[in-house]
């Protein structure tokens, strides 16, 4: 197969008529020659929170060129979902697909969707169910010395053992010392992702500057690991369907299967999607659990009536409606996919009947989004209960997307949300972790929001008798 440039081929219908009562468009104050770029480089997070609560829904801001970011419900389900064929992902992927290629992360329509179409049977129910056996067992084998262990880094355990995941459910990779590599790797194409992102002025990759230097040799190794990989199943079909099989065998409509390039991007990009996400969930969802007693010991009283002594199943999953809660609101408080940019390929005009020119860029943030006091009563506080049945507080449709929406929506979703539930569910009635005290504990937004410099923890067995854990460690 090849890679496509064309627009969808969906219909396009005109422009609606911009009778709609326009949502005034403001902008923050900016310097004459960088715009907005100093502030936003210097804290991200911080600076589009306040932009949205000081300047509203809709906020233009000069990031070398103009961007809107866009903030209500409305606008968000009609670029992502009801109008998404009007809208690209555009120069804004233009780095990722240094590291992604034409996967289905970076790759646009309709050769997105024909990928999509292949890849998707990989993560129907079924097959996901089956990968719940290794989530769990990798779990106790990566937790089992923590005690022994003293103070370590959460952060660059819950990575570890979600690529490892990855690996052997997707790829059938055993190889722990090679995943951990592979893991090095990915984190100097994170940060050369970001650094590249976020610069003021841009070098060509050409120029041997340190992260250039550092950016050839992590993608040089992530090329070396995924073309042996593919090169060994190859040789040696397995008789197990899992994604890359499935990759090996997809064919489209006229017989074609993907050629070695396309078969790299699309399996490097569902191995570092398929674990960086689900890693920082996990490392936030544990720290916030770590200081949210009473949340803890409901849901340990939930996993002791459901699960008890036994290992957590799948079938579980659907039991334990409060971890769902709790996996939602770390999903709110934490979105995977924090920023999501794209470029019209249509003139347009949103709900809020702000006009869209052809080009035009804009933003969606789902931080922002969840964080809004707009959409959310005391939006910064942790409280599960915002997604208990018959809640109180109604949200658009649009006011929780950590995973996007529309026809880009994760593809992996199933896979994390799985892999998460079981996680929490090996590790919470096992172990308690301690938070190291007076330790500053901030998301770092590069790819995925992750924390700065980590997340130094220990952790102590939890025994039977003890009120909030109904089971020993293992």
């Amino acid at each position: 197969m090849t890679a496509s440039g064309a627009m969808s081929l969906e219909p396009t219908a005109s422009p609606p008529e911009a009778s709609v009562p326009r949502l005034e468009v403001r902008s923050p104050p900016s310097r004459p020659i960088f715009g907005h770029g100093l502030e936003i480089r210097r804290d991200p997070l911080g600076t589009m929170l306040r932009w949205n609560r000081e300047f509203g829904d809709v906020v233009s801001v000069r990031l070398r060129h103009e961007r809107l970011f866009l903030n209500d419900p409305a606008d968000v389900r009609h670029v992502l979902v009801s109008h998404s064929f009007r809208y690209h992902k555009g120069e804004a992927f233009r780095v990722g697909r240094r590291v992604f290629g034409n996967g289905l992360l970076a790759s646009e329509e309709p050769f997105h969707r024909a990928q999509r179409r292949l890849i998707q049977p990989a993560f129907h129910r079924e097959a996901i169910r089956s990968y719940a056996e290794t989530m769990v067992s990798r779990t106790l084998e990566a937790t089992r010395g923590w005690p022994s262990r003293g103070e370590f880094d959460l952060a660059a355990e819950m990575t570890s053992l979600t690529l490892g995941i990855a690996a052997k459910t997707m790829f059938g990779v055993d190889d722990v010392a090679e995943t951990e590599t592979l893991a090095r790797a990915v984190d100097v194409a994170q940060e050369f992702l970001y650094r590249t992102q976020v610069a003021l002025v841009n070098l060509p990759e050409w120029v041997p500057t340190p992260l250039h230097l550092r950016y050839r040799r992590a993608a040089r190794h992530m090329d070396r690991m995924v073309f042996s990989m593919l090169a060994a199943r190859a040789r040696s079909p397995s008789d197990r369907v899992d994604v890359l099989e499935m990759l090996l065998r997809a064919r489209d409509e006229e017989g074609r299967g993907m050629d070695r390039q396309q078969l790299r991007d699309e399996a490097l990009t569902l191995l570092l999607a398929g674990h960086e996400t689900t890693a920082n969930s996990l490392t936030w969802a544990l720290y916030l659990l770590a200081g949210h007693e009473k949340v803890e010991a409901r849901l340990l009283a939930e996993l002791g009536q459901v699960v008890g002594d036994r290992r957590p199943t799948a079938e579980d999953v659907p039991a334990l409606p409060y971890l769902d809660q709790v996996s939602n609101e770390v999903l709110r408080l934490y979105p995977p996919a924090w920023l999501i940019p794209r470029v019209a390929i249509e003139a347009d005009v949103l709900p809020t009947g702000t006009p869209i020119e052809v080009s035009q860029e804009v933003v969606l943030s789902p931080w922002t989004m969840h964080r809004s006091p707009r959409r959310y009563r005391d939006p910064d506080r942790f409280d599960p209960d915002r997604f208990a049945p018959g809640r109180d507080e109604p949200r658009p449709d649009q006011a929780f997307f950590p995973f996007g929406a529309g026809n880009r929506r994760c593809i992996g979703e199933p896979f994390a949300r799985l892999e998460m539930a079981l996680v929490l569910a090996t590790i919470l009635p096992r172990w308690r972790l301690l938070v190291r005290p007076g330790q500053r504990v901030e998301p770092s937004p590069r790819v995925t929001l992750r924390p700065r410099g980590g997340l130094l923890v220990t952790a102590e067995a939890r025994t039977r008798d003890t009120p909030s854990g109904p089971k020993a460690a293992d």
